[in-house]
C-alpha cells in the first residue's frame, strides 16, 4: 500500500464530496528531454522520450490524499481515496458510464456524459488534448471524507 497526493479542480472536489466522482483519468506517459547529443557535424540535438508517470504505479489498495490547493500538505487533507481498480486505456475509449463516474454533470436533453467529459478534458488539458488520444490510467476509488492521517490514527 502506497500513499500519494492527488490534485483535483474545485468542481471535481465538490463532485467527490457529493458522491458523484468515483473515477479519475491521469496521463500514463509524459514527454521528457534526454541529455543533449553532440552530432558529427558539431551540432547538438535534444532527443525526447516518453517516460511513465507516477499514475502507472498506482495499485488496488493504495491511498490517495486530496490536496486542497496546489501546495496543500498531507496533514491538511480532508478527503482520502482508496483505490479499488486501475487500468490503462486510450482516452477516447471512455464510456458514458465511466464519464458519469468521472463526476461530470449532464443536463436533461443535453450532452451525453462522454461528450461532457470531452469538454472537461479539453478545458483542463488544452483544445487538442482529446484528438491526440493519449494513453491514460483510469483509477477507480472509494471516497473517504477524512484526512489520510486521521485514517491512520483509527
Amino acid at each position: 500500500m502506497t500513499d500519494r497526493p492527488i490534485i483535483f479542480s474545485p468542481p471535481m472536489i465538490l463532485a467527490l464530496l457529493a458522491g458523484r466522482k468515483t473515477m479519475t483519468r491521469r496521463l500514463a506517459w509524459h514527454l521528457t528531454a534526454d541529455s543533449p547529443v553532440k552530432e558529427a557535424d558539431g551540432s547538438m540535438t535534444f532527443p525526447q522520450s516518453l517516460k511513465p508517470t507516477i499514475w502507472q504505479k498506482v495499485c488496488t489498495g493504495d491511498r490517495l490524499w486530496v490536496k486542497t490547493g496546489r501546495f496543500g500538505r498531507r496533514d491538511e487533507s480532508t478527503i482520502t481515496l482508496i483505490v479499488t481498480a486501475t487500468r490503462i486505456e486510450r482516452l477516447q475509449d471512455i464510456s458514458d458510464e465511466d464519464a458519469r463516474a468521472e463526476g461530470v454533470t449532464v443536463v436533461e436533453g443535453g450532452l451525453r456524459p462522454s461528450e461532457a467529459f470531452i469538454q472537461l478534458w479539453c478545458h483542463l488539458h488544452g483544445d487538442d488534448a482529446w484528438q491526440s488520444n493519449p494513453e491514460v490510467v483510469a483509477i477507480t476509488f472509494r471516497v473517504i471524507k477524512a484526512g489520510i492521517d486521521t485514517l491512520e490514527a483509527t
